[in-house]
């Protein structure tokens, strides 16, 4: 899990936007009014343009295994928590919701939202 969260992160800082859409759960993207490619990409694009590049600084996360829920669509998941820092030092935390499937972690986040302050 830690693992596909630092990923996640890395291919965020390397624009690799795509690989970064890819890792969105699959059913999330299957959805007709979930964010499409180009949305995401964009998305993207302007929230590391505004924050610069994530510093991921710790990665901790909380599995629930075995706790089926309407959320996850009976899926095991987990509560990760990234702390990074911008390209100005400032200390923020992400927190994301994970889900299993198919031997693999996907992330149900689907873009970030711009910082509007200097913190949190």
């Amino acid at each position: 899990m830690k693992r596909r969260i630092k990923r996640f992160y890395d291919l965020l800082n390397q624009r690799k936007f795509q690989s970064c859409y890819e890792l969105i759960d699959p059913r999330v993207r299957a959805k007709p009014s979930s964010v499409t490619l180009l949305q995401y990409q964009n998305s993207l694009a302007r929230f590391l343009d505004r924050i610069g590049a994530v510093a991921v600084t710790d990665i901790h996360f909380d599995l629930h295994l075995d706790e089926p829920s309407a959320l996850n669509e009976g899926r095991d998941f987990a509560i990760g928590k990234t702390r990074w820092r911008d390209s100005a030092g400032v200390e923020r935390e992400f927190i994301e919701r994970w889900v299993h499937e198919d031997g693999k972690w996907y992330t149900r986040s689907t873009g970030f939202l711009i910082p509007s302050d200097g913190g949190g």
